[in-house]
């Protein structure tokens, strides 16, 4: 009886017991879908918040390159990309603001910087039981681009229009603009236009030694991979060559672009007279009369074609140094190279321009002896000489490309064979003018000349232009084929970087060739040119020196641009093909907050 009892108590127990789990069951069933639901939502907002900072981001990418030049345009593209990504400012709970260093300098540290900040209203799914339907989530993100450094000149002239004897009132800046034809050898100078590694290939079983050529002359062809070859020359889409910024400011009209001595001409590379270093230097070499005339070669080869040189000016662009995106093509003039020495020979088309080009005939190569109003004549307005009509488009950088039409490997007629072409360099200079503000031209990130001033101890050129912004940051220079001047620089003889405003700089610098080897490398802003007793230290090679700028950088004006500078200790003329780089270290258009 007693166990009975017992068991109707247990039992009694168990139903109780099972009573009171069930509401701790239901309890935290609510407890766990409610954490659930928590999890989802924080995962779903987070993944939003996520996705608002890419679309902040790429708005301030999109933006930033119009900075500070073109400020509308700036805000107007860093909101359609903002659209893009799926943010309308003004939209149902979405915000967009933009904003420069003009609008709020407080908030960004230079003028070529751009703020974003995309606030968006984020529906939720479960919080709503809790009340929160929505949560705002505001994301920023600043952009800084860093545009292509001016190179070569901050005038309105870029290559000079005459001898030191010549009236002051011409450009003298000490070099001509310079590129190369078609399978010149890169250690002639031309770092980017030149493609071969040495000196062209003479295939003397196509004409024999007539010509003067023995088979010692060169080597083949071996193409290297800083060469830039043409492509598309004269089309919207064409690539390779050298690129010109022309800085138009706000309020100037009237652009008008000019070229001096365009095309390429056969002629005497040095003469008698007292201004022969002085002449352009538009030359082939025939190694017939190495130092006196030099023709585009046999007579019977006709290769006029393949040194066609194209001048090409494209509308304002924030990104000068790619003009296939989408940039208007305002003007193309070509010129074909002339395959013979002067008026009155068979095959010359001077086009009426023989009275006044300075390269047909010897006395008048000599611009010490021309009036001032006749070297003007030589400048060719490409909108005459193209019909290309006005090229007023506003404020901005007009990219400027020079090119040299370029055969493919294997496919040069007549004198060369096994990819190796005619080789020809041509000197020319550029000028733009205009109404209500002065524009100017520069070279964009690097430059081919053809530095033949005349000095006895230095001489400075014009580098890049590094403003304040670029303050602790790194320089990059690169120097090509340095010091092929006076026929071989004596010992002591150095190149050397200086700054405009005086500073006292902090340099590295490591020589490599072409194939990426690096036979040396130094500390200091210059380099000895002379190796020993022997020839060129650092011919065919690139000397790259990174160039620390200090936190407390700062310049205006002219005192921004960065100078090389030649000093020598002998009698030696100025005479070298050199190719300039510069750049500052790192991704040019980047989020740095």
């Amino acid at each position: 009886m007693a166990m009975t009892v017992a068991l109707k108590h247990r039992n009694r127990l168990r139903t109780q017991e099972r009573g009171a789990i069930l509401p701790l069951m239901a309890i935290l069933l609510v407890v766990l879908m409610g954490a659930a639901a928590m999890a989802v939502d924080l995962g779903w907002l987070f993944w939003q918040s996520i996705e608002i900072q890419h679309g902040a981001d790429a708005a301030a990418l999109a933006g930033v390159v119009y900075e500070p030049d073109l400020r509308t345009e700036a805000h107007t593209e860093a909101l359609a990309a903002a659209v893009v990504n799926g943010y309308d400012d003004g939209a149902s709970g979405t915000t967009v603001t933009v904003l420069d260093y003009d609008d709020d300098p407080t908030l960004l540290e230079n003028s070529s910087q751009l703020r974003v900040t995309i606030t968006d209203q984020v529906d939720t799914f479960f919080m709503k039981v809790f009340g929160l339907g929505d949560v705002d989530i505001a994301r920023t993100a600043v952009a800084q681009y860093s545009p292509p450094l001016l190179m070569g000149s901050p005038d309105d002239t870029f290559g000079r229009d005459y001898s030191q004897y010549a009236p002051a009132s011409a450009s003298d800046p000490g070099y001509w603009a310079s590129i190369s034809g078609t399978y010149g050898p890169s250690s002639w100078g031309d770092r980017y236009t030149s493609p071969c590694k040495d000196k062209e290939y003479v295939d003397l079983t196509l004409y024999g030694d007539g010509y003067g050529l023995t088979d010692t002359f060169g080597n083949d062809c071996i193409i290297h991979d800083d060469w830039r070859q043409s492509v598309n020359p004269g089309l919207w889409d064409a690539e390779g060559g050298y690129l010109y910024g022309i800085v138009v400011p706000e309020g100037s009209s009237g652009l008008t672009v000019e070229i001096f001595d365009g095309p390429l001409f056969a002629q005497w590379r040095y003469g008698s007279g007292t201004n022969s270093d002085d002449w352009t230097g538009d030359y082939w070499p025939n190694p017939d009369s190495w130092s006196r005339y030099e023709s585009f070669g046999p007579p019977d080869l006709d290769i006029t074609d393949d040194f066609i040189t194209y001048f090409m000016l494209y509308g304002p662009d924030a990104t000068p140094l790619d003009t296939t995106d989408g940039n208007e093509l305002l003007c193309v003039v070509s010129y074909n190279a002339y395959n013979d020495a002067g008026p009155g020979q068979d095959g010359y088309d001077d086009g009426g321009r023989e009275q006044y080009y300075a390269w047909w005939n010897v006395s008048w190569n000599e611009f010490g002896d021309m009036a001032a109003s006749d070297i003007d004549k030589i400048w060719e307005d490409m909108a005459t000489e193209g019909s290309c009509g006005s090229f007023d488009r506003g404020a901005g950088v007009y990219p400027l490309r020079v090119m040299v039409a370029h055969n493919e490997p294997g496919t040069c007629p007549g004198l060369f064979n096994t990819g190796g072409c005619p080789y020809a360099l041509n000197k020319y200079s550029l000028r733009v003018t205009g109404t209500g503000g002065t524009p100017s031209i520069s070279a964009l990130q690097d430059m081919s000349i053809f530095a033949n001033d005349v000095a006895w101890s230095s001489t400075e050129f014009y580098l890049a232009k590094v403003k304040p912004k670029y303050a602790g940051k790194n320089l990059i220079v690169e120097i090509w084929d340095a010091g092929d001047f006076g026929g071989s620089p004596n010992t002591g003889d150095t190149i050397e970087i200086i700054a405009g405003n005086g500073d006292t700089l902090s340099c590295a610098w490591v020589v490599y060739d072409l194939d990426g080897d690096s036979p040396g490398s130094g500390t200091g802003c210059s380099f000895e040119m002379k190796n020993g007793a022997g020839g060129s230290k650092f011919d065919n090679r690139i000397v790259q020196f990174t160039i620390a700028l200090p936190e407390s950088y700062t310049c205006s004006g002219d005192t921004c641009w960065f100078r090389v500078e030649y000093n020598y200790t002998g009698s030696a003329l100025i005479r070298d093909v050199t190719t300039w780089s510069a750049y500052i270290d790192g991704n040019p258009i980047r989020i740095v907050e």
